[in-house]
């Protein structure tokens, strides 16, 4: 009986971390959501919307995230298959989209 009650102990309880990790996780995604709202509602109005033309990088950068995010997953799934062929491929994959992302395109020129 003591020793089941030492072991109980020894337990971490992450209720409450994990309760807190969810209200981060909804308030961070209220906050994106109220910003871009905002922004629809401001670019869309007449007369005092800002005629706001969205870079091409963000298209780029957009794509090369869901590529990235897709080919991890994929690797992440061939693991647990135990396909460790493909999951080398797929993280090779994944780290040369992360390559592709890094900002070549705003860095300043070197002298």
């Amino acid at each position: 009986m003591m020793a089941r009650m030492e072991q109980d102990n020894d337990r971490l309880n992450l209720g409450a971390k994990k309760f807190n990790m969810w209200i981060f996780i909804f308030t961070s995604f209220m906050l994106f959501a109220a910003f871009t709202s905002g922004f629809i509602v401001y670019s869309g109005g007449s007369g005092h919307g800002l005629n706001v033309i969205m870079p091409q990088s963000f298209l780029y950068s957009t794509i090369v995230i869901v590529l990235s995010s897709g080919s991890l997953f994929l690797a992440s799934k061939a693991a647990k298959a135990l396909q460790f062929d493909k999951q080398k491929l797929y993280l090779w994959i994944t780290l040369g989209l992360g390559l592709a992302f890094l900002p070549y395109r705003s860095m300043p020129a070197m002298c």
